[in-house]
This record gives C-alpha cells, sequence and structure tokens, in this order.
C-alpha cells in the first residue's frame, strides 16, 4: 500500500505533533500546583531547598544542580505517579 504526502497537510501535522502532550502535562502541573495549596509544609520545604541553591532568586542554577534537589525530585515525581499522566 502507498501513502502519499500530501504538502496541505504539513501545517495539520505540525499542529498535531505540538499539542500531543500538552494536555497531560498541564493536568500534571496543575495537580502540583494544587497539592501545593494545600501542603504549606511541602511548600516550605521546598522554598528551604530552593533557597539553598538559589541565593539570588533572579539568577536560575543550571538545571544539573536542580536535579540534583532530593526533595524537589521526589515531590515532581510523585506528582506524576499521583496524577498518573506524565512519566
Amino acid at each position: 500500500m502507498s501513502h502519499t504526502f500530501v504538502i496541505g497537510s504539513v501545517p495539520l501535522i505540525m499542529l498535531v505533533s505540538s499539542m500531543a502532550g500538552t494536555d497531560t502535562t498541564s493536568t500534571t502541573i496543575t495537580y502540583l500546583l494544587w497539592e501545593l495549596t494545600r501542603r504549606p509544609d511541602i511548600v516550605k520545604r521546598l522554598q528551604s531547598e530552593l533557597d539553598t541553591v538559589m541565593p539570588d532568586a533572579k539568577v536560575l542554577p543550571d538545571i544539573s544542580v536542580l536535579h540534583e534537589l532530593p526533595f524537589l525530585n521526589a515531590f515532581l515525581k510523585e506528582g506524576n505517579l499521583n496524577c498518573g499522566f506524565a512519566h
């Protein structure tokens, strides 16, 4: 079976590809933010951990530094597991 590639379908393919995963990502982020509104203890612990690597809030650390933060990474992983979407 041969498939004909139609140039006019490129914008549709690009749109669908760019939207793939946006619902699951936004749902996971919404869940994590909702959890933070319910748990000031988590907010405090995350803030404390982030303060250690970000003494100046205007200067973002390298992503490799953030990967080394145990509580931040546990929080993000737990959100992914509890939300059940983004893995």
